[in-house]
């Protein structure tokens, strides 16, 4: 087969595998994992039904493949935006104010880049309230696990007066919280008179790190006081 044609079948296998994971991406953040059937994805993609077993076999490798896809970029703004704030503050250490907007900027920040990125945000939301045993959640949590260590480190280091079980309750109540504005539920917003604020990403960071940087430094306060 000339090397033209080889080239051209390539480029239609890699374009039809590019329209599947984007019909699954957009259908798990829909409808969650287990909502979604492999016959779903492929009306959606427009494809052949046989095609989405012929390029990831079986649907747990399909919503693996959907979170790699993306999962390299995202990380690596974790930690690039958590070493940019560390070394922002030296000789120094960051406060729990820069530490908070370094852990949650770079989701909030996809998000307002599009409806992919935020589809692969509520995505790996999901999976965040799956059972730590679930498949899929040993498919793919194990990504973000170092990440979230340095971060979890980075907090501790920041908070040499407070006990480290106390920082990582803290840091536990922040990421539920940060799980919940991620997962764009709309059940409280829909109480307040003027809820924009809750929808606007450069608000939502600055009263979230406000909010629990305040906590965090009255615990290390109220340490001091007792000493």
């Amino acid at each position: 087969m000339p090397k033209a044609a080889l080239r051209s079948n390539a480029d239609r296998g890699e374009e039809t595998r590019r329209k599947i994971l984007d019909a699954a991406e957009s259908l798990f953040a829909e409808r969650g994992f287990h909502g979604v059937s492999l016959r779903d994805i492929t009306t959606l993609a427009k494809v052949e039904n046989a095609l989405a077993s012929y390029h990831f076999k079986v649907k747990d490798h399909l919503i693996s493949a959907v979170v790699l896809r993306r999962a390299e970029e995202h990380r690596f703004d974790l930690v690039n935006s958590l070493e940019a704030t560390i070394l922002a503050r030296k000789p120094g250490l960051p406060t729990n104010l820069d530490l908070v907007k370094a852990y949650a900027r770079p989701a909030l920040e996809k998000i307002a880049r599009g409806p992919g990125w935020a589809a692969y945000i509520k995505i790996i939301v999901g999976i965040q309230n799956l059972d730590r045993n679930n498949t899929v959640s040993l498919l793919t949590n194990s990504i973000y696990d170092d990440t979230i260590r340095l971060f979890v480190t980075a907090f501790e280091r920041a908070n040499p007066g407070v006990p480290k079980r106390s920082v990582q309750f803290s840091l536990y109540f922040l990421h539920g919280a940060f799980i919940h504005i991620l997962s764009q539920g709309r059940t409280f917003e829909r109480l307040i008179d003027d809820a924009k604020g809750f929808q606007d990403p450069a608000e939502l960071l600055e009263e979230l790190a406000n909010s629990f940087a305040f906590g965090l430094d009255g615990k290390a306060r109220a340490r001091a006081q007792r000493s």
